[in-house]
């Protein structure tokens, strides 16, 4: 199996571990650093998978991997986020790190991709900037409405694309 999909695997049984309770929230976090770690020795050798170079389930895991990246590490990766073309990255991926880099740096996000959970299953997303116009900005990277993925955070809709559902 490739290295890329099984740090995704490793990362996902972490997650999976936490959310039933069998890990605390430091062990997960400890956990999650060792794979981003390695993840990153990956892409410093390697380069980051983008989707021209290698499978697509490969690119994807790839994605969801950096997207649990510390602040520091993201930003290292993703200096050149905007020049990336779509051949290389998923606009609407793109959009996903935007925002995670905005929030890093204490700034309103642009998609609203970014969100939190209460206790009590809530969904509040973190502040987005021209919230009046998000649809549009999504819709121009291929996410559907705010509104439907609120569905898909709440397992309502099968993806957060635009036009699937």
């Amino acid at each position: 199996m490739n290295k890329v999909l099984e740090l995704l695997q490793k990362d996902q049984e972490n997650i999976k571990l936490f959310k039933a309770g069998e890990k605390t929230a430091e062990e997960m976090h400890k956990t999650n650093e060792g794979i981003s770690h390695e993840f990153l020795k990956i892409v410093e050798k390697k380069g980051f998978p983008y989707k021209n170079r290698v499978t697509y389930e490969v690119y994807k895991a790839g994605i969801t991997l950096a997207l649990h990246f510390s602040p520091d590490s993201l930003e290292k990766i993703f200096t050149d986020l905007e020049k990336l073309d779509k051949n290389e990255f998923d606009l609407g991926d793109k959009a996903y790190f935007i925002d995670r880099l905005r929030l890093f740096k204490n700034q309103k996000q642009v998609y609203g991709t970014q969100f939190k959970k209460d206790i009590a299953g809530n969904i509040s997303f973190f502040p987005i900037e021209d919230e009046d116009n998000v649809d549009k900005r999504r819709s121009g990277v291929g996410l559907c409405t705010l509104s439907e993925y609120l569905d898909f955070i709440n397992g309502k809709r099968n993806s957060a694309k635009k036009d699937e559902n």
